[in-house]
């Protein structure tokens, strides 16, 4: 097992002072203080159709009522001044018949000789030039209604818009029944009155709220529902769409900025607002940012306590789009929606949402840059979840793909293990193929598995919503592939997990197992891993507490199944089949059991804690130990589910990264062919081609050997070997690999240094690869390659792992010396470097040096930085993909970080 090098922080701690102080930042602040938000689209009880738009849209509104036994019905409109409200017909069934036909019909005013009357005429003619459209005068709220004459048990209302003009002015009307006569003239009064019922849109109440406590996303007028905070005063809520129920095209007026834009009723409920969505998937243009951020200063001066963004459809906006966004309108937070599946398309290969995962990176690597572009002030994340049955596209709301329970948990825990930490699950809606609850008022599979995965989101609120995502890891799983099994497809945005770069201090080794036998034909699914550290000042920040935030260094990772399963397709939610639908993608089927290999070094075993999403009580982890500090843990989790931890003592530890000790370092060999001489085989270039002059190569004779001297005693972790590739790869087999804190002497022969007590030595039979990689985790100078018969040795390069006592150390953060941005970033970004000058270090060259995970220097500059602010760009176009460590060094200090280029 490969041994890990640690270093325990010294007991002091240098406080530097910056010029945004000792508080977190606003973004992160509310999302401590309002929690994770886990939101939907809710109605408000208004109707956000018809709307005539040259026969493209239907004027027809056809509203389930549910049985009601009412007599009297009224429409009415929720707009606070300027609004006209016109039909053309409103027909009222009960029993299969329009009772409302020729029944008494009164408006809240008339407009010329456009009378109430003609809207149960029976003729549904939309022009008003045809006599039979009503038309009220301009107003507050006016309304039109009539009397049935009797209680009715009303099946449904159809409502007929006008064709000739204005459409638009019906959107968000509202439907109220009542057995009584109405008395208020305003709708918040209507809805007060005893008996009165909403007749349409649907949202959820009693029961149905409080076990799936969504906050309510209004996003059609009047942005608000009295009838819902009359029965729930206590929910939280937000806007989409803000602030008029549509796309943005214009700023705030000087009106709204003087006085705000929220209404009597908004304000009253103001402190149970937490997120404020201004327009949604708009086109980018500097007009359309110059109005968010007028926007977004407004809230933040009325409603401090609010969080700001605006929502996209998936890279609707370029990167370059995205940054002018974030640094000039500065909203708290961004977000997209996308919706993976579809009748056609119900699962990817290997169960992998690894699409997801690709979008998530894009916008949390673009949040974490924030708002100065230097990861100073890091905004946050997030997306919608899929909430509605889907169609022949992602987005065909009304489909008969149920998306499976697997899919959701991964869709929600796949965010959360990222670092979102805002979701939506779009939309909330009661139908016939409704994804929640159905015409007869049946709650569906969907709405249980959302209840769970809210339970579990909020549970670990407390902890995520103070943490800051500092890396993501994947793992992929595999898939068949013409009767073989291959590996998935990885992200672009996240990064292959390995052993040696891993964040982790202590975890070596990371497997999956497919539990359930004939899921993914038994081949395992993919792993994602999140890493997190605690936002910045945390715990000096006096307006807000660490909560269950036991240390300010806190080493928090989060492990997510990434294993998913679809439901089967496609059945109505009344067919006696969509049951088996349900159970062909249930989460239990995609079980993974994840194994951690663990090992504490030098250090004393650490105690492993993970906070129970059932419960959110953090409990302790049994680990099963192996030898010595070396321990394993299984972790089992259900498909698309995650599970949160964090080591006690972890924060003292910091992680000594492995790099190539052996990079130029003096070698040399039994004899040499053709001028191949040892050096180069530590030359940096992995080439096995003979003719780029990079293969290390001795005469043919019996147990040639080569050598490298690493120049000081070190810890080795592991050996990487490369073979030559043009031809003769067959010469590199059964030889030693031997590792001696003393020299190698050139009379030795081989039996001579396989007694010898302080030899390490690792024999290898089969032959040597691209890379062969032997572990070693011992400590040596000297590393020997013999081989035990006779040939000749030609291979092309020799890396040896591992850390002296000055090595490459990852100290994220620890005294904020040093913020490099953006990290990761893709080839050909400039880097930039920003580093707060204190008086301590005011004159002082800055020597800045980036190295390959080799340890190979590729790059190296000197600045003289003034008190104050410096700031340095990188060009690094020369960079391909891969891990880099970049150098900080003064005369008085040293720093290095590790950044990844994709």
């Amino acid at each position: 097992m490969k041994k890990r090098i640690f270093m325990i922080l010294a007991v002091f701690s240098l406080v530097v002072f910056s010029g945004y102080g000792q508080q977190v930042n606003r973004a992160q602040k509310l999302f401590i203080k309002h929690g994770l938000q886990f939101q939907t689209w809710s109605a408000t009880g208004g109707h956000e159709w018809p709307i005539f738009d040259n026969g493209v849209t239907s004027r027809v509104s056809n509203v389930y009522g549910g049985s009601k036994s009412v007599r009297y019905i009224r429409v009415q409109l929720p707009g606070e001044s300027n609004e006209i409200l016109s039909l053309a017909e409103v027909q009222v069934f009960s029993g299969g018949v329009n009772v409302a036909l020729n029944k008494v019909a009164t408006q809240s005013s008339t407009n010329g000789s456009s009378e109430a009357s003609r809207a149960v005429d029976g003729n549904t003619n939309g022009d008003i030039n045809n006599a039979s459209v009503t038309h009220t005068q301009s107003s507050s709220q006016p309304w039109w209604e009539v009397d049935l004459g009797a209680n009715y048990d009303v099946e449904s209302v159809m409502v007929y818009n006008r064709t000739d003009c204005c459409g638009e002015r019906l959107r968000g009307y509202y439907i109220l029944a009542s057995p009584n006569p109405f008395v208020s003239t305003s709708l918040s009064g209507a809805l007060a009155e005893n008996g009165v019922v909403l007749v349409g849109p649907h949202f959820p109440v009693a029961d149905e709220y409080t076990n799936l406590p969504f906050v309510q996303g209004f996003y059609e007028k009047p942005m608000f529902s009295p009838d819902f905070f009359n029965r729930h005063p206590n929910a939280l809520w937000s806007m989409e769409k803000a602030p008029y129920g549509t796309q943005l095209d214009m700023g705030p007026t000087a009106s709204e900025v003087s006085n705000g834009f929220l209404d009597a009723y908004q304000l009253e409920k103001v402190g149970n607002l937490v997120t404020l969505g201004f327009g949604d998937e708009e086109n980018y243009s500097n007009e359309l940012k110059d109005w968010f951020k007028q926007w977004f200063d407004l809230s933040k001066a009325k409603y401090p306590d609010v969080l700001l963004h605006n929502n996209q459809y998936v890279n609707q906006w370029s990167d370059s789009q995205m940054r002018t966004y974030i640094q000039q309108a500065q909203p708290d937070f961004i977000s997209f929606d996308n919706y993976l599946f579809n009748e056609s398309q119900v699962e990817f290969d290997g169960g992998s949402l690894r699409s997801m995962y690709n979008y998530l990176g894009r916008y949390r690597r673009l949040a974490l840059e924030g708002i100065d572009g230097d990861g100073n002030l890091p905004i946050e994340f997030g997306q919608y979840t899929i909430g509605f049955r889907q169609g022949s596209t992602q987005a065909g709301e009304g489909g008969l793909y149920y998306t499976s329970e697997s899919q959701i948990y991964g869709e929600v825990f796949g965010a959360l293990t990222m670092g979102a930490k805002w979701l939506s699950a779009w939309r909330y809606n009661r139908w016939d193929r409704s994804y929640w609850i159905d015409n007869a008022g049946n709650l569906l599979p969907g709405y249980y598995w959302y209840a769970n995965a809210l339970k579990e989101f909020k549970n670990l609120s407390p902890h995520l919503s103070r943490l800051q995502t500092t890396d993501v890891r994947f793992i992929p799983g595999e898939h068949l592939f013409g009767g073989n099994a291959v590996s998935n497809l990885t992200p672009n945005e996240v990064a292959i997990w390995d052993a040696v770069s891993d964040p982790d201090p202590y975890i070596t080794g990371i497997t999956a197992s497919n539990m359930v036998s004939g899921t993914n034909h038994n081949l395992k699914g993919d792993v994602l891993i999140g890493y997190f550290k605690p936002v910045k000042n945390l715990s000096t920040d006096t307006d807000i507490s660490m909560g269950p935030i036991h240390h300010k260094d806190a080493k928090y990772f989060m492990i997510m199944n990434g294993l998913t399963k679809a439901s089967g397709c496609c059945h109505e939610s009344s067919s006696s089949l969509f049951q088996d639908d349900i159970n062909q993608g249930l989460a239990s089927l995609a079980k993974q059991t994840i194994t951690l290999n663990i090992d504490f070094g030098e250090n004393p075993v650490d105690v492993l804690k993970r906070v129970n999403p059932t419960t959110g009580v953090v409990e302790e982890i049994l680990l099963t130990q192996v030898s010595g500090n070396e321990y394993t843990v299984d972790i089992v989790l259900d498909g698309g589910k995650a599970d949160l931890f964090y080591w006690e003592s972890a924060h003292s530890v910091v992680n000594i990264i492995p790099y190539n000790l052996a990079l130029n370092k003096p070698a040399n060999e039994s004899s040499v062919q053709s001028g191949a001489l040892a050096s180069r085989a530590v030359d940096g270039d992995t080439s096995g081609n003979w003719i780029d002059g990079s293969v290390a190569h001795t005469l043919s004779e019996f147990q040639p050997w080569w050598q490298v001297d690493l120049g000081n005693l070190a810890d080795i972790t592991n050996i990487k070997l490369y073979n030559r590739t043009d031809c003769c790869a067959d010469r590199m087999t059964n030889y030693y690999v031997l590792v001696s804190e003393n020299p190698f002497q050139a009379s030795e022969t081989l039996i001579d240094i396989l007694t010898r007590s302080d030899v390490y030595e690792f024999y290898q039979t089969s032959q040597m690869g691209r890379p062969t990689s032997i572990s070693i985790n011992q400590k040596g100078r000297y590393v020997r390659l013999q081989l035990q018969g006779t040939n000749a040795i030609n291979m092309a390069e020799v890396e040896v792992y591992g850390t002296f006592s000055n090595a490459l150390s990852i100290q994220e953060n620890r005294l904020n010396e040093f913020k490099i941005y953006p990290n990761p970033l893709k080839r050909g970004e400039t880097l930039k470097i920003n580093r707060e000058w204190g008086n301590s270090f005011e004159g002082e060259p800055l020597e800045v040096s980036i190295f390959s995970i080799t340890g190979k220097k590729i790059y190296t500059k000197k600045i003289l930085p003034e008190n104050g602010k410096s700031n340095v760009e990188i060009n690094v176009e020369q960079l391909t993909t891969g891990v880099y460590f970049i150098e900080l060094l003064t005369g008085s200090f040293s720093e290095t970080k590790k950044i990844v280029v994709k």
